[in-house]
């Protein structure tokens, strides 16, 4: 049951890796508003998009201005992390040209929502075993979770729903899962670096990991420490984004 599991998700990885969703007359504003940032701060060392606004049309959605300069308007998570797909792409594609754009996001949408996607269900495979599910049922789920739910979609598109999801869930896991009381401090300190990357993905996430960490420290308060040392370097790169911004 776990070689089914694998297949599961190894079907999923080479699906990402066959098909390519593009539209060659749209450009996915939620996407290139990505692809936009990480080509400023690659190629200009800035986080001002610009640069980058010749290639992707007037009337381009998605972005914010302040006091003359553009920036992208989404949460800054989800782009550094598909950062090395831009830098491995860029490479073979060279710099941002019209040529080059698609092959290049492409790239970010493996780094940054089909590996976290990956990584999700084979947490979500774990976690389901070791809390007595049947590797059956465990498997089961994992097709569930990566074919029949907006997952698949998620996890193919450089949208910041599959990082989101799987840092939420590796909180839970490290928070909630049983495991070496002797590991209790790294494991809550992980849970808030997963947190902590996932409001930076996307602000709303604050809600979801509010909950979680509540959960965890009302019948244990130390382990706030744990969890806030975590998520500590997040919130301060959140900050410094922000106030570069």
């Amino acid at each position: 049951m776990r070689s089914r599991s694998g297949a599961v998700v190894g079907l999923y990885a080479l699906l990402a890796l066959l098909a390519v969703p593009v539209f060659p007359h749209f450009l996915s504003p939620n996407e290139f508003t990505r692809w936009a940032l990480a080509a400023s701060l690659v190629e200009r060392g800035t986080l001002e998009i610009s640069s980058a606004l010749p290639l992707l049309g007037p009337t381009f959605e998605d972005v914010s201005e302040k006091e003359g300069r553009v920036y992208s308007n989404k949460a800054p998570g989800a782009t550094l992390v598909a950062l090395p797909g831009y830098v491995l792409a860029r490479g073979f594609s060279g710099p941002p040209s019209p040529s080059s754009m698609r092959p290049v996001l492409w790239a970010m949408r493996l780094v940054g929502a089909t590996l976290p996607a990956v990584l999700l269900a084979l947490v979500l495979f774990h976690a389901g075993v070791r809390f007595g599910a049947s590797p059956s049922r465990a498997a089961s789920a994992v097709f569930m979770l990566l074919f029949a739910t907006p997952l698949f979609a998620y996890g193919l598109l450089l949208f910041s729903h599959a990082l989101v999801a799987a840092c939420l869930f590796g909180a839970w896991v490290a928070l909630f899962l049983p495991g070496d009381p002797s590991r209790a401090f790294r494991r809550d300190a992980l849970a808030g670096a997963l947190i902590g990357l996932a409001v930076l993905s996307e602000y709303p996430a604050a809600v979801p990991a509010g909950v979680i960490v509540l959960c965890a420290v009302i019948s244990a308060p130390r382990r706030a420490l744990a969890v806030l040392a975590g998520g500590a370097p997040f919130a301060a790169l959140l900050g410094a984004y922000d106030l570069a911004c």
